[in-house]
């Protein structure tokens, strides 16, 4: 059965403990775990770098009985020698964190210890408690729609057979993207960007997912290993929008195609709903229909 937001809310606060390493706070319905497992000064015959590294694993419980997941890094380097002083910051959001490690003569600067000091990173340490707390209550991680559309896109493959032929007849196509330009220019404009965890499956590469999270949407990006496969699974994203909109007004439909290119844009009063196809890859997007106008200037940019 599952629980309230609150009650799981309140459960996540009473993780903490003076044995452990890191730090649970609620901000709004989000658990946020924080843990610095690296303050490290180094000691080379040339300079003295200190090193701050911190993690952060947010996440988001709904009402609906699902959460969603972001990793956030911050490295934080201060060095001072012969070529004078650097600093340098980098922030890493979205993507998933898994194991790190450093080992240097210096001074750990959070035990106080000097010497060979090793400093180690393991974020399912830290992601662990909170999954197990949320399973225990009833929450399931939240996926994109792309991983629930993915077996449904085996039924298609026989028919997109067919549709290839008659795409051959056709001459103007786009330019497909790489899931690192997809993610660059998304983080570029202000979504978190994380790799949904889709399960094995042979004919996927890759799905991004792109959170707003202000107005709460999402926008999909997935690589798959073929365009004949690609096809498949537009064939199935197609199906599942012209399902969200069957038995609604419907306000507007738009469907092109090409060499290289498939789309179908539907909207209804509350949706607005696309699926895009270039060559291998597919923008997959379930939305409320106050967001359209962005989501279009997102999609026209990457120039699908």
């Amino acid at each position: 059965m599952k629980a309230n937001v609150q009650e799981v809310l309140n459960a996540a606060l009473a993780l903490n403990g003076d044995d452990k390493k890191y730090v649970i706070t609620v901000e709004g319905n989000k658990i946020i775990t924080r843990v610095k497992w690296m303050d490290t000064t180094f000691f080379s015959p040339d300079s003295i770098t200190n090193e701050m590294r911190n993690f952060e694993y947010i996440v988001e419980v709904g009402e609906n009985g699902k959460y969603k997941e972001l990793d956030k890094s911050v490295s934080v380097s201060k060095s001072a020698g012969k070529g004078g002083f650097n600093f340098k910051k980098s922030i890493f959001i979205g993507k998933e964190i898994t194991y790190d490690r450093t080992v240097g003569l210096g001074r750990d600067n959070q035990t106080g210890e000097t010497g060979i000091v090793s400093n180690r990173f393991y974020s399912e340490e830290y992601k662990a408690p909170v999954r197990r707390l949320l399973e225990s209550h009833g929450y399931k991680r939240k996926k994109g729609a792309l991983a629930k559309i993915i077996p449904a896109a085996v039924i298609f493959a026989v028919a997109m057979i067919f549709i290839a032929v008659a795409l051959l007849l056709s001459t103007t196509g786009k330019e497909s993207i790489t899931a690192e330009d997809f993610e660059a220019f998304a983080t570029e404009k202000g979504y978190y960007v994380v790799e949904d965890s889709h399960g094995a499956d042979e004919y996927i590469e890759k799905i991004l997912i792109a959170y707003d999270e202000q107005d709460d949407y999402q926008i999909e990006f997935c690589v798959l290993t073929d365009a004949e496969t690609a096809m498949s699974m537009y064939s199935a994203c197609r199906a599942e929008l012209e399902r969200l909109v069957s038995g609604s007004n419907m306000t507007s439909e738009q469907t092109a195609y090409s060499s290289n290119y498939d789309q179908y844009i539907t909207s209804s009063p509350e949706l607005y709903l696309v699926v895009i196809r270039v060559d291998d890859t597919i923008i997959y997007v379930e939305a409320d229909k106050e967001n359209k106008d962005e989501i279009k200037e997102f999609i026209d940019e990457i120039g699908y």
